[in-house]
């Protein structure tokens, strides 16, 4: 008995609870919940692809957002199919009654993964990522000035 009492004086004890901090009990309890996770990762995915999508995709496509495709559009000026590859990107020969011409024979092509937005043939994907950059902007500045 005596050696029992010397071996669990010599027992090391944990240490006593630290208290948890809002923070960590809350990191804590999101990753338990692999829906909540998935959450974060996609609000994540949305927020980057906000900031940095917009000048991925030109770099990618070689255009911006701004830039008017003439072909991208039909006969009767309604926007291009989505994920269409077969868009001509060169200057649209127009003549002096403002009839558009075919394109070129050899002229590049671009794609466009969203289609068009009309008889004007932006690319609607590099123009929705920019849209979601400036919103992203505005209600940063928003909420800066709102705590000012």
């Amino acid at each position: 008995m005596v050696e029992d009492a010397a071996t669990l004086e010599h027992v090391e004890r944990p240490a006593p609870n630290r208290p948890v901090g809002p923070w960590r009990a809350g990191w804590r309890r999101l990753r338990r919940d692999p829906w909540s996770l998935s959450a974060l990762g996609a609000v994540t995915l949305i927020v980057l692809l906000g900031l940095f999508g917009g000048a991925i995709v030109s770099r990618l496509v070689g255009h911006n957002g701004t830039r008017q495709f003439a072909y991208a559009a039909n006969s009767n000026l309604r926007p291009g199919r989505p994920v269409d590859a077969d868009r001509r990107a060169c200057a649209a020969p127009i003549d002096a009654y403002g009839i558009l011409h075919a394109p070129p024979k050899g002229s590049p092509t671009t794609f466009l993964v969203f289609g068009a937005d009309g008889p004007l043939g932006r690319d609607e994907l590099i123009r929705v990522l920019d849209g979601v950059r400036a919103r992203h902007s505005r209600s940063a500045a928003g909420r800066c000035s709102s705590r000012c």
